[in-house]
């Protein structure tokens, strides 16, 4: 009885070692390890635990914690030399940063978040600095509704052709160029201005603006308009 009573209580300590609340104390990023300090093990230190994550192998997921952070440790029965965090958990000091299971959120300290909300459908994201998008093949944005882009600097596509759909209305100057050496505009249809056309040069046609002559009632022809 004796012995049964020493394996059950040999037992329950394994168990009772087997899970253990960390703060994190220090972070091996090229590893994916961390140490953590065990507060209801008299704040006895871990040696590097490895942080669990959801992919690995062909594809690969990266998020460590941060020093400070609470998270839920699991050891091997062998003893605490060899163990895992599980993951990191929300606590009066780290409330939860929204309030509603309808959201996916990700929030960074720098104050980027990344936010899908499957009751409204809205996809939102802040960043505070750049965003860059690089793709081997096509983008391709379709809305049923308007889509809208705003800067409060400039605009700039480059493309060797840029093809516009349907009516285009501009608010504000428009000045073509072509570089040093100028460039060429062509319409097919019809162009109306409700103010002056002018030019530096000539405006040709089937017959000249700057160039053309009548037939003087006199004889012969007028000569070209004058300044």
């Amino acid at each position: 009885m004796q012995d049964y009573t020493h394996d059950i209580g040999a037992l329950a300590a394994v168990l009772g070692n087997l899970f253990q609340i960390g703060k994190v104390t220090s972070v091996s990023d090229a590893a994916g390890t961390c140490r953590v300090v065990m507060p209801d093990a008299d704040n006895m230190e871990s040696f590097d635990l490895r942080v669990l994550q959801a992919k690995t192998h062909k594809d690969k997921q990266y998020i460590m914690p941060d020093v400070g952070e609470m998270v839920l440790c699991a050891f091997l029965p062998s003893g605490n030399e060899q163990g895992f965090v599980l993951g990191a958990y929300y606590s009066e000091t780290d409330p939860v940063p929204v309030t509603t299971r309808d959201k996916w959120h990700a929030r960074f300290k720098d104050g980027a978040t990344i936010e899908y909300d499957r009751n409204t459908h809205v996809l939102s994201a802040v960043i505070p600095g750049d965003a860059n998008i690089k793709t081997t093949g096509n983008i391709s944005a379709i809305a049923d509704g308007t889509i809208t882009g705003t800067s409060k600097k400039s605009i700039t596509l480059n493309a060797p052709i840029i093809t516009l759909n349907g009516k285009t209305f501009i608010n504000g100057a428009l000045s073509q160029g072509g570089g040093s050496n100028g460039g060429d505009a062509s319409f097919k249809g019809k162009l109306h201005t409700t103010d002056d056309i002018s030019t530096d040069a000539d405006v040709v046609a089937n017959v000249s603006l700057n160039g053309h002559k009548h037939t003087c009632p006199h004889g012969g022809d007028t000569g070209a308009p004058h300044d």
